[in-house]
């Protein structure tokens, strides 16, 4: 074996170094310098200057409630969004706050130091006040949410994926299929021909698994163009990933995003 050369850092064993800006399970730590046989392998080493608390050891988040779903559904709990009644959330220990102003991003909050944290009031759907809400009232019944020095942005948009077009890859039946492409070969008149263009907005299967993770994980919007082995797939469309099916007001965002 080779316990007496690795494992542990003190004399006599190989000098194999990793040195990290926090704690290595943070999230967002990143390596410093790496050591190799005593000999650092980064020449011109970078890093950011982080709060304390990355160098503090992360807390096990409590997953009985999720232990318990997955016992009641069969290891299927439902994904589906849930309506919040009070109509008003309320974020707390916000670190930083970007918000979308025209074309681009900007951050209009970010916190002074780690101690203090601004605040974020949403009222049925729409922001009515980010970063310092001290003189702003808030109904009894709001929900309360801490975040924990985390951040609030703009929501995010996939492109690319199969998001709506299909569930396990390699299980046809969850797929919408591989379209004909003109130019290898007959199209059947059955799709419409050699002058047909299929469209993803027509095959696409809304709360998925898959869908409503990309959702719960800040995914709101996707672009998807149908499956295709050729040059020709057709016409991409932009759906909304947390609606429930396509006659939910906003589900489908645009019928036809490009060729």
């Amino acid at each position: 074996g080779l316990d007496h050369r690795i494992g542990f850092i003190k004399q006599g064993y190989d000098a194999d170094v990793v040195i990290w800006d926090s704690h290595p399970l943070a999230l967002g730590a990143a390596p410093k310098q790496v050591y190799i046989d005593g000999i650092a392998q980064v020449a011109k080493p970078f890093s950011v200057n982080k709060p304390a608390t990355f160098r503090e050891v992360p807390e096990t988040p409590n997953f009985d409630k999720e232990a318990e779903l997955a016992l009641k559904y069969d290891g299927l709990p439902p994904l589906e969004p849930a309506v919040d009644d009070s109509g008003v959330v309320l974020f707390t220990n916000v670190s930083s706050i970007y918000l979308r102003k025209g074309p681009v991003i900007q951050e209009i909050f970010a916190a002074a130091d780690e101690h203090i944290h601004g605040t974020v009031i949403v009222d049925n759907g729409h922001i009515v006040c980010a970063g310092d809400c001290s003189d702003v009232s808030v109904a009894t019944n709001a929900r309360h949410v801490d975040l924990e020095g985390g951040s609030i942005s703009p929501s995010l948009v996939t492109f690319g994926s199969p998001l709506g077009l299909e569930e396990i890859t390699n299980e046809s039946s969850t797929n919408d299929g591989v379209v004909f492409d003109p130019l290898g070969g007959e199209v059947p008149s059955i799709v419409g021909g050699d002058g047909s263009i299929i469209r993803a907005v027509d095959g696409l299967q809304f709360a998925g698994r898959d869908t409503l993770l990309a959702y719960r994980a800040g995914v709101t919007k996707s672009v998807v163009a149908p499956s295709s082995n050729g040059f020709l797939s057709g016409l991409s469309t932009v759906f909304s990933t947390g609606a429930g099916h396509k006659l939910v007001p906003g589900a489908v965002v645009q019928g036809i995003a490009a060729l």
